[in-house]
């Protein structure tokens, strides 16, 4: 049993999801772009076998995984597991592809949840992808009923919550008693908004609160960031890329609240592992990713005002000096365990099941 994977990106967090998968098939193959810089880590080894794709094109706008096509002429897969990019040209050639070759197909995307504008065309191209595909995988509930509403047939989407698995995940009871300090994991690129975070924190001191901010993660805005915070009075550590996952857990002991201040993605996820109290901006539609969705602002985690440098200060006040704020903790991190059980991998070998033979 072969198994085609292509992503965009070889990501570290998706090494353990692929390592699951390589217990139950023969052969796991992921076929993504090795060398994509702006803070990824590089060289991710597992069980798992790996091809480098040249990207031709932008990502932005319309672009081309090289070598693909001619692997699944090549080889012939049991089954091609795609991330479902309307942009990537090869996306929609393998779903045709496969169809004249009958191999199953799972395209595993994000809906509608950034597309509260949507028309007739958008409607039109997930009609035609879930048709195309064995099944539609869905990253959360959010975006399965963000299909179903525009009429996509129930009996074509799965749901496989978009999580991931760390193995050195933070108890509550793990958590110090200081709450004056703030975590932000994640790519150091644009959208992130760290200077609203930077003028929350300042608005904050204003009013006596001093709070220090740790921040794990490198890329193309790092320098100017930096730069930033040495003409500003804030207590802000810049700790580069850390890829260790219990590194980033020992680190994170030292904070209860984790912030994203821009367009967030899985990092909420991440944080809800480490039990600290997720804080986004809530609108939804403008997250890199749906993962947001998990947070039930005042239960698991708050909310903010997008691009309001006030409403965050708020959000970070409350989560500071509320009496509830173990309660946000202890159900971030039981949302998280939620997400957790049963495992992606699990999930994914159950909606592949009617389709192929997972027994090695």
């Amino acid at each position: 049993m072969y198994i085609l994977i292509v992503q965009p990106v070889l990501t570290s967090y998706r090494k353990v999801f692929f390592d699951a998968l390589s217990s139950s098939f023969q052969l796991v193959e992921v076929y993504a772009d090795l060398n994509p810089g702006e803070g990824f880590k590089l060289g991710v080894e597992g069980l798992f076998k790996k091809k480098h794709t040249p990207v031709i094109g932008n990502r932005k706008k319309i672009y081309y995984q090289v070598g693909i096509i001619k692997a699944v002429l090549k080889n012939k897969p049991s089954a091609i597991f795609i991330t479902a990019d309307f942009r990537a040209v090869h996306f929609w050639l393998i779903l045709i592809l496969a169809n004249v070759l009958k191999v199953p197909i799972f395209s595993h995307g994000q809906g509608l949840y950034n597309k509260p504008n949507f028309g007739n065309l958008h409607k039109l191209m997930f009609k035609t992808v879930t048709k195309l595909s064995s099944q539609y995988v869905c990253y959360t509930d959010s975006v399965h009923k963000s299909l179903i509403d525009i009429g996509v047939m129930p009996s074509k989407l799965s749901v496989m919550d978009n999580t991931i698995v760390n193995k050195y995940a933070v108890k509550p009871s793990d958590k110090p008693a200081t709450k004056h300090r703030l975590l932000y994991l994640g790519r150091l690129r644009e959208g992130n908004n760290l200077e609203l975070l930077f003028d929350a924190m300042k608005l904050l001191k204003e009013r006596g609160k001093e709070i220090a901010l740790d921040i794990v993660g490198d890329g193309t805005e790092r320098t100017r960031l930096e730069e930033d915070v040495r003409s500003s009075s804030i207590d802000v550590t810049f700790l580069g890329a850390v890829y260790d996952d219990q590194a980033i857990s020992e680190i994170s002991k030292k904070s209860t609240i984790g912030v994203y201040p821009g367009d967030a993605g899985l990092s909420i996820v991440h944080y809800m592992s480490l039990s600290l109290v997720p804080i986004v901006h809530d609108d939804l539609t403008m997250h890199m990713g749906p993962e947001p969705s998990y947070i039930e602002s005042g239960f698991n985690g708050l909310t903010f005002k997008r691009g309001d440098s006030l409403s965050l200060a708020q959000a970070i006040e409350y989560a500071l000096d509320t009496k509830s704020f173990r309660d946000l903790s202890e159900h971030a991190f039981e949302t998280y365990c939620s997400l957790s059980k049963p495992t992606m991998s699990n999930k994914l070998i159950q909606i592949m099941s009617p389709y192929v033979d997972t027994v090695k």
